[in-house]
């Protein structure tokens, strides 16, 4: 009986959005969860916390990502034009991490571009702005070509 009082007195309460990662069932870990049920069963914010990997003192790599798609409105887009220095005002994002972030969404973005390479016609303006669209993308600023 001595045993159970000293577990409870030790245990710890959590919010149940605020349990840390380590305390999750193995299966939900975003990485795992890639692992076992493959890319399209995670949510955009557990992709954005595989690439975030790790968390700061009170918030898990999940909790930031959610911190970082709020303040950018949900937005991979805005996340990707937005700069450095704005994404490292999110709590637990540093410039290390806002490059990685950055980066992974430029791979992606280079991505697009090498499927539109591909195209052999252009049969109109669309095609036309499939294939370079990803020069301007993440323009922060209008630019006219001729």
């Amino acid at each position: 009986m001595e045993k159970q009082l000293a577990f409870f007195k030790e245990a710890r309460v959590y919010p149940q959005d605020r349990l840390p990662m380590s305390l999750w069932a193995q299966e939900d870990l975003p990485g795992n969860k890639f692992m076992s049920k493959g890319k399209m069963a995670l949510s955009s914010l557990e992709l954005l916390s595989i690439i975030i990997n790790s968390g700061c003192r009170g918030e898990n790599a999940v909790e930031i990502a959610r911190a970082l798609l709020h303040k950018f409105d949900n937005s991979f887009d805005n996340i990707a034009t937005t700069s450095i220095k704005q994404l490292c005002q999110v709590k637990g994002i540093g410039p290390k991490k806002a490059l990685q972030i950055q980066a992974a969404l430029e791979i992606g973005n280079r991505r697009r571009q090498d499927g539109s390479l591909q195209r052999e016609k252009v049969a109109g303006s669309r095609d036309i702005y499939e294939l370079y669209r990803h020069l301007f993308t993440d323009a922060v600023y209008e630019t006219f070509w001729i």
